[in-house]
């Protein structure tokens, strides 16, 4: 078996993977993008003797993009919460605590149960 070494460590091996990955996907976007306002604006209007890059084709093209963007988008906020929940909990953990008797939710139930 061949093995090539990259020079990297092995964690920076799976994130330049992810970089590229990403980088590819952001790439694919813009090519929605750009296609989709080149055949909206200077493509036909579709009907029976239109040809294959119409105004549909640009329309579908500009679709791809929003959903590629709210897609994108909703996964990193997604990963963002959990990175922020498992760093919390971290933190927690290291002090010795956890999430059920933080000092906030005890300052907060001592001020309904003083009400």
């Amino acid at each position: 078996m061949l093995v090539i070494d990259s020079g990297l460590p092995a964690g920076r091996v799976s994130r330049y993977y992810v970089g590229i990955a990403l980088s590819c996907v952001l790439l694919l976007m813009v090519a929605f993008m750009y296609f989709g306002l080149c055949f909206g604006a200077c493509g036909e209007t579709a009907g029976a003797d239109a040809r294959l890059c119409n105004r549909g084709t640009g329309a579908c093209l500009l679709l791809m993009y929003v959903s590629r963007v709210s897609s994108l988008s909703i996964t990193c906020h997604l990963l963002g919460m959990l990175r922020s929940y498992k760093d919390r909990k971290l933190h927690w953990l290291a002090e010795g605590r956890s999430s059920d008797h933080d000092d906030v939710w005890r300052q907060v139930e001592a001020n309904n149960e003083s009400m």
